[in-house]
């Protein structure tokens, strides 16, 4: 004969997992279905050595790619509809490459060897576009 009380713990243990669950799935679906913020305002901020050369306003950028060999470096940016990325680099892991495009506020990619990085940023000046 099984005892109550163990069958009611039993049944409580499994309504609970069953509720914890379904408040994943639906935070998960409210996530998924939520706007993101994905060139909304962004700008890209290109750090060489530690110093900010350039801000690209992705919004109003032009789509194409540009060196960083004014700044002594081997290394090809691309832009591409309100996106950038490392296109090529000269560094023996291609990391920086790997990590493909950026578009949201807070994504990043640095390239260590050629101590080059890529931050967006919310824009909250009028930015800067590469030259040409």
């Amino acid at each position: 004969m099984k005892n109550p009380s163990s069958q009611n713990k039993k049944n409580s243990a499994t309504l609970l997992l069953w509720c914890v669950i379904g408040v994943i799935l639906i935070g998960s679906v409210v996530w998924l279905l939520l706007p993101k913020n994905e060139t909304a305002d962004v700008t890209a901020q290109l750090w060489v050595e530690g110093e900010l050369k350039q801000s690209i306003y992705l919004p109003e950028a032009d789509d194409g790619d540009f060196t960083l060999e004014e700044y002594g470096h081997n290394v090809t940016l691309s832009i591409q509809d309100h996106a950038i990325r490392f296109l090529e680099s000269d560094c023996p892991d291609h990391r920086c490459v790997k990590n493909g495009w950026l578009r949201r506020v807070g994504d990043q990619s640095t390239c260590l060897p050629n101590r080059v990085s890529l931050i967006l940023v919310e824009s909250d000046t009028v930015g800067v576009t590469l030259p040409g």
